[in-house]
């Protein structure tokens, strides 16, 4: 009887290996990258054999294929599994985390120095920076909002108040007036936090800040004078130009995210104008970024026709130029990468981007909240892989 049992104990045991075997074939001699399929493990159930997602892998695929990456499949996307648990495997590389950890996030900020963090665009770019925010709560263990704009005239109208509590400049140049046309976004407005006391190794402090921005540029208020060359302290009635030539000159953030207000840009379908519009930010940021700093440009994701309803239900299969208004934005991320392919492609510009999103949300129209907003976990996740990026690069 004895025997019989350690018979069937070896025979389990063999059964096993060659069951784990045959789930976790070893990677080819040759180096070939290979995706693994093993058990479950909580919320990624892929292993890879890939580099990590860094910048300068980015930048590698920018030269060789001339254009933001998509390439992937999202995880427990159909199985009724909560979007927590649904991961996003782009096929050229790995993250590492699922979701971010807090203790490698705030080594990353300690060893990068970073201290002050810039996000700029319409409510999708603020609910990026909630995201930002909520990792950052993650490190810290209080993050206290420092200063808001005030909503006014339906928050049409910018808050000078705000841009005035920056000890850079002054606004008594300039009115609220001529500001005012730059945002057409009644739920965008700027605000800033300071995180402090951390929870793990991190900075001390860290300063988290959004722009609002519903337009790349004023064009109401352009006349010849170049105002990406203005002069340090001068202000201008244009928005962009007003912020980066006055509220940040000296105080410029150690990482500044754009995200391009593609959203509201598509009603000109005017994608030359635009391109233009793309160059004078990107031109203005370039003219005052020191280059230990970082920018980074982020595609949009696209629109979903089907699940507009509310205020977005009135642009309901709305054409743009006879486009529909994924097609002005997948086009508009061309434009993107078009304008900024000489710094992308250059070698520690400070320039980064990120992957083509319009794609990567392609599928994921169950995420979408009205068409051209989503559930708060695209924006946690979107920005946890933008944190791992930037973290794992050197």
């Amino acid at each position: 009887m004895r025997h019989f049992l350690v018979v069937i104990f070896v025979l389990v045991v063999v059964g096993y290996i060659l069951y784990c075997a045959k789930e976790s074939p070893s990677p080819p001699d040759d180096g070939t990258p290979v995706l693994r399929t093993d058990r479950y493990r909580g919320s990624d159930k892929y292993t890879h054999v890939l580099p990590a997602c860094t910048s300068e892998l980015f930048r590698n695929y920018y030269k060789s294929f001339g254009y933001f990456p998509s390439d992937g499949e999202w995880t427990n996307r159909d199985h009724g599994i909560p979007p927590m648990l649904s991961v996003f495997i782009p096929k050229m590389c790995r993250f590492r985390w699922p979701s971010l950890p807090s203790d490698i996030l705030g080594k990353c900020l300690k060893e990068k120095k970073i201290r002050y963090i810039m996000t700029i665009g319409d409510s999708n770019g603020a609910e990026y920076f909630v995201a930002l925010l909520t990792h950052a709560k993650k490190v810290y263990n209080e993050c206290n909002m420092v200063k808001s704009e005030q909503r006014l005239s339906g928050g049409f109208v910018v808050d000078l108040a705000y841009f005035s509590h920056n000890k850079s400049h002054h606004v008594s140049d300039i009115s609220s007036q001529d500001l005012s046309s730059t945002r057409s976004c009644r739920s965008c407005y700027s605000r800033s936090f300071i995180c402090i006391s951390p929870k793990t190794v991190a900075p001390a402090a860290l300063t988290l800040e959004h722009i609002s921005a519903s337009s790349l540029w004023n064009r109401q208020n352009l006349d010849s004078t170049d105002t990406t060359k203005a002069e340090p302290g001068t202000s201008s009635n244009n928005l962009q130009a007003f912020v980066f030539n006055d509220y940040i000159r000296e105080y410029f953030p150690d990482i500044l995210i754009i995200f391009p207000p593609f959203g509201h840009e598509k009603v000109r379908a005017n994608l030359t104008e635009i391109g233009q519009d793309l160059k004078r930010l990107h031109g203005i940021v370039e003219g005052v970024r020191p280059r230990s700093n970082s920018v980074f440009w982020i595609p949009n994701f696209t629109e979903f026709e089907h699940r507009r309803w509310g205020r977005s239900a009135r642009y309901k299969n709305r054409r743009y130029g006879g486009l529909t208004a994924s097609q002005v934005i997948d086009k508009l991320n061309h434009v993107l990468f078009n304008e900024l392919a000489d710094s992308l492609l250059k070698e520690n510009s400070g320039v980064f981007a990120f992957f083509d999103l319009f794609n990567v949300s392609a599928t994921m129209d169950k995420w979408s909240t009205d068409g051209v907003h989503m559930i708060a976990m695209w924006y946690l996740k979107m920005m946890g892989y933008l944190l791992q990026m930037f973290c794992s690069s050197t």
